[in-house]
């Protein structure tokens, strides 16, 4: 999961759901293909085990391939960050 913005949390220990709604939040199209994951949930210490398309459901998360994605925001600037 990549968080387009700061939050409260401290390094790894954002979660991957119950964000502010207006924190983008985007999931590897690979992920998806996963019965389960584990994310930080609020601690870099606490994980979550979750299954991606619960992810999707509780985060408004968008499916990005990340390669893809890492090319057109990083390399051409998209004003996200």
């Amino acid at each position: 999961m990549i968080v387009g913005v700061p939050t409260e949390t401290k390094p790894g220990g954002t979660p991957p759901i119950c964000l502010p709604e207006n924190i983008p939040v985007f999931v590897d199209k690979e992920v998806m293909k996963q019965v389960f994951v584990i994310g930080s949930a609020g601690s870099e210490f606490v994980g979550i085990k979750i299954s991606p398309n619960d992810i999707l459901k509780y985060s408004n998360a968008r499916v990005v391939d990340v390669g893809e994605w890492n090319e057109i925001y990083f390399r051409k600037g998209s004003g996200i960050w």
